[in-house]
């Protein structure tokens, strides 16, 4: 949230019962604004997180449009 390009977070935790998964959701302005985040952000802080995680997570990312 500290760069300035996301309008609101959040993290959730699955209901499931076998394990412990979350999921953070980020909302952006508008595509514009999540591809200047991509190209000049995501890298660097993607390395951090990788660096100090390593082996502890799985990540996948995709897109939503809030509908309503």
């Amino acid at each position: 949230m500290d760069t300035g390009y996301f309008l609101d977070n959040k993290i959730c935790r699955l209901l499931v019962e076998d394990e412990i998964t979350y999921a953070i959701q980020y909302t952006c302005k508008n595509m514009d604004t999540l591809n200047e985040y991509q190209e000049k952000c995501a890298p660097q802080l993607q390395e951090k997180h990788n660096k100090r995680y390593r082996g502890k997570f799985g990540a996948f990312r995709t897109l939503l449009k809030i509908i309503h």
